[in-house]
């Protein structure tokens, strides 16, 4: 699976809280200050169900499996200003972010670290916070043997199964 090249269009899930990722409109003045307008937060929310929201890959490196997303016609990456470092949103201008995914076959969910870097993808995940929206932070890389409740996997798929 982890040489096989990702889907152009998918889904993707949290695997700590089994909750969609999505994007949503910056309601927070505090985040939204030095934001151009119309910029998007990237979120995990528990409230997301049917249809699914569907990102974009576009593969940019042929030997390894380094990626640009997108959220509609949005180009993700982390936020540019000092007061929103480490969020990640859906912006109307270029450019797109690198990331890079990863399989990882013991909990079959991929990491997803900005190139270059260690910071990956997170979902901030707590039993507290469970039906809250959470925006997704570019947090350290944990070590593979503490991933499982790291927030960090996330199962990547072009279709999402039907849940009960």
């Amino acid at each position: 699976m982890s040489d096989t090249p990702l889907p152009p269009q998918v889904v993707i899930r949290s695997v700590v809280s089994d909750q969609l990722v999505g994007t949503t409109t910056i309601t927070d003045d505090a985040i939204a200050t030095g934001v151009p307008p119309g910029t998007k937060l990237i979120i995990v929310n528990p409230m997301i169900s049917v249809p699914p929201p569907q990102f974009q890959l576009r593969r940019v490196d042929r030997t390894q499996p380094v990626y640009e997303i997108f959220a509609g016609n949005d180009y993700v990456r982390d936020g540019e200003p000092e007061h929103v470092r480490g969020l990640v949103f859906a912006f109307a201008d270029p450019p797109a972010q690198k990331f890079v995914f990863t399989y990882v076959e013991k909990h079959g969910a991929y990491t997803i670290v900005k190139l270059g870097t260690n910071d990956a993808l997170t979902d901030p995940f707590s039993k507290d916070i469970r039906g809250a929206e959470r925006s997704i932070r570019l947090r350290p890389l944990k070590p593979e043997d503490e991933l499982g409740n790291s927030g960090q996997l996330f199962t990547v798929r072009d279709d999402e199964p039907q849940r009960d």
